[in-house]
């Protein structure tokens, strides 16, 4: 709408946050997200870390590294197994709330972005972690796919790429 006393006004228009499909909730915050995502992945930390340590991968990767070596198949394994803890430790709340135990902490979960319903814990590992969890263990390509998923929570339905994949949206629970 322009002033209609000013033929030269600039235009305006009214601002409006960005709102859930019908049925879906209210979008959860990027802050949550990432509140959620820190705790998700201390509590990785905690417990793949230590294994990781002990069965010598990070000393064997750092020297990879200094030496200029391409460490390849190793990370996609360690990987693999990530994900399996990941999901052992995660499955009881998605399979309950679609929420894993950070989400839950900080009051999301994961829907539908179609119709807003819970999705399976099956499909959200599969869909939504597994392909990220491959993508991001290829060397030199995988942090810079994995940094451009995350940059994506800054378009209007705040959807990263592992969002997209899965046809899923994190909404407040």
């Amino acid at each position: 709408m322009t002033d209609s006393s000013n033929p030269y006004s600039a235009p305006t228009a009214e601002i409006q946050q960005p709102v859930a499909a019908a049925g879906t909730g209210e979008l959860a915050t990027r802050g949550q997200r990432f509140s959620a995502a820190v705790i998700d992945g201390l509590l990785m930390m905690v417990i793949f870390g230590p294994i990781m340590w002990f069965s010598g991968y990070i000393r064997r990767a750092q020297e990879a590294a200094m030496a200029g070596r391409t460490f390849f198949v190793e990370p996609i394994l360690y990987s693999i197994v990530g994900l399996i803890i990941f999901a052992a430790i995660q499955w009881k709340p998605l399979s309950d709330t679609a929420q894993t135990w950070g989400k839950r902490f900080v009051g999301i979960k994961i829907v539908d972005a179609t119709n807003g319903s819970k999705p399976t814990a099956q499909h959200i590992v599969v869909k939504r972690y597994l392909p990220w969890q491959l993508v991001s263990a290829v060397p030199k390509v995988g942090p810079l796919l994995g940094l451009v998923n995350i940059l994506f929570i800054f378009s209007a339905d705040r959807r990263c790429l592992h969002d997209r994949i899965a046809n899923t949206r994190v909404v407040k629970a």
